[in-house]
């Protein structure tokens, strides 16, 4: 085999691998598109059922919140209703009686400190 015919050859082999690589890049890259456009379907597909499911949801909750609503008789909710009332009358109350013996404790410690004498007891035996 002569240079010329084994340069020849080389150079056949270099393009047939040349045309053989961007084939087959070409093929991989059009796969690689496909792959990415069907995940940007999936994930647009995924989104509308979320948010379908959370519309179906949202429907649920307040259809049982409504039948739930009318299942409490009439005279249970004012009870309840009454109930919270007295309650919220009783802590304010505490609240006020718990602000008059906190004055009451803070005037006998201030009278302690402005006249130590007076806190002392004699006992006479």
């Amino acid at each position: 085999m002569q240079a010329g015919e084994w340069s020849q050859r080389k150079d056949l082999e270099m393009s047939s691998l040349k045309a053989h690589y961007e084939t087959v890049t070409q093929g991989l890259q059009a796969e690689c598109n496909a792959a990415n456009k069907s995940a940007a379907v999936l994930e647009e597909n995924m989104a509308k059922a979320q948010l379908e499911f959370n519309s179906k949801l949202s429907t649920l909750k307040i259809y049982y919140e409504s039948r739930l609503k009318g299942m409490i008789p009439t005279s249970v909710k004012q009870e309840y209703e009454s109930t919270i009332s007295s309650l919220r009358t009783q802590v304010s109350i505490l609240h006020q009686k718990t602000e008059v013996l906190q004055k009451e404790i803070d005037r006998r410690q201030a009278s302690r400190t402005q006249d130590p004498m007076a806190n002392l007891t004699v006992h006479n035996s």
